[in-house]
């Protein structure tokens, strides 16, 4: 599936100064699903965003990380 997400995705936030956040975990007891993200950088930010959100360009665009 083409927008499926999974943990460990990487996602950059579009706004002033982009972040790049990590998906830890996929919370499917919410309607709609959500995801919980965490901020790369070591600032222990978390954030709990709507799938639909997260998969909307404008707003968010996945990364390809290097392994």
């Amino acid at each position: 599936m083409e927008n499926e997400i999974n943990s460990g995705d990487a996602y950059v936030k579009n706004d002033r100064v982009p972040s790049v956040w990590i998906v830890d975990r996929v919370l499917s007891v919410y309607t709609p699903p959500h995801v919980r993200l965490i901020e790369q950088g070591g600032n222990g930010r978390t954030a709990t965003v709507a799938v639909n959100t997260l998969l909307d360009e404008k707003f968010w665009r996945r990364v390809v990380q290097e392994k």
